[in-house]
């Protein structure tokens, strides 16, 4: 009994911590641009991802999740894009080998970016900013 009281101040703490996490919602007002791509390049090389599989996109109402930004397979990258109801656009790019396996993806230079989404993103949206997407410069 003494041991669980001593516990339960700290899993309290943890808990009043943790639930803040994840709650910040995107911009309404956010016009969907471009995440800035200088910005990623300088995120994926210090995460020692492939700087030329960094790309970017846009789509109406969605906004880069700048802690989303990170790696992919060995070195290609990943990105979410939300908007305010929750939904998410997932942007991956790997190297050529992977192209053919989804059903929204585009050949660029010597990779493939694909898009996937969750939280009601229609495949119309996804298509759109599948051929929006574009490498970093």
């Amino acid at each position: 009994m003494i041991r669980a009281v001593r516990v339960l101040p700290t899993l309290l703490l943890a808990a009043a911590l943790l639930s803040g996490c994840g709650t910040e919602k995107a911009d309404p007002g956010a016009s969907g641009s471009p995440a800035d791509p200088a910005e990623l390049a300088a995120r994926a090389e210090a995460s020692g991802m492939n700087p030329d599989l960094v790309y970017v996109t846009g789509a109406p109402g969605f906004t880069l999740a700048r802690q989303s930004v990170g790696v992919q397979g060995v070195d290609g990258f990943s990105a979410a894009y939300t908007d305010e109801t929750g939904a998410v656009i997932h942007l991956y790019t790997d190297h050529l080998r992977y192209a053919g396996q989804h059903k929204y993806e585009v050949k660029e230079k010597d990779c493939v970016v694909w898009l996937e989404g969750e939280g009601g993103v229609s495949g119309a949206v996804l298509a759109k900013a599948v051929r929006a997407a574009r490498w970093r410069n």
